[in-house]
C-alpha cells in the first residue's frame, strides 16, 4: 500500500510540474469523478508525507528504505546486469566550430 502511495503521489507531482496550459479540464462525468478522487488522493497523501520526519536523524534513519522503494516502483531493484551499450552515430552536425552527434545505444539487449 505505501508503495502505491508514493507511486500516486509521484505522478500526481509530475502532472502538477507540466505548464498549466497542458493541463486541460476532464470533459466527462467520469473524467470529472476520476479527477476529483485524484485530487483528494493527493491532499490525503501530501498530508500524510513525511508527517513522520521532523529531524535530520529521522530522515538519515528511513532514506535508504525510501531509496529501495523508489527504485523498487522503477523496476530497479534488484539493479538489472549492465550491458553493453553498442552505441552508434546517426548524424552528425558541424557549424561553428561546434560538432553535434545523433546516437543511438541498447539500453538493454535488443532494446
Amino acid at each position: 500500500m505505501r508503495r502505491i502511495c508514493i507511486a500516486l503521489l509521484t505522478a500526481i507531482l509530475l502532472i502538477e510540474s507540466l505548464p498549466a496550459q497542458s493541463r486541460r479540464a476532464p470533459a466527462t462525468a467520469g473524467d470529472r469523478l476520476l479527477a476529483k478522487y485524484f485530487r483528494g488522493e493527493t491532499k490525503r497523501l501530501t498530508d500524510r508525507t513525511f508527517a513522520d520526519i521532523a529531524t535530520l536523524e529521522d530522515w538519515t534513519d528511513r532514506k535508504a528504505e525510501y531509496r529501495r522503494q523508489m527504485l523498487e516502483m522503477l523496476s530497479l531493484d534488484p539493479m538489472p546486469e549492465k550491458t553493453p551499450l553498442k552505441p552508434v552515430i546517426t548524424k552528425t552536425l558541424e557549424q561553428s566550430g561546434v560538432t553535434v552527434e545523433n546516437l543511438q545505444f541498447q539500453s538493454m539487449p535488443g532494446l
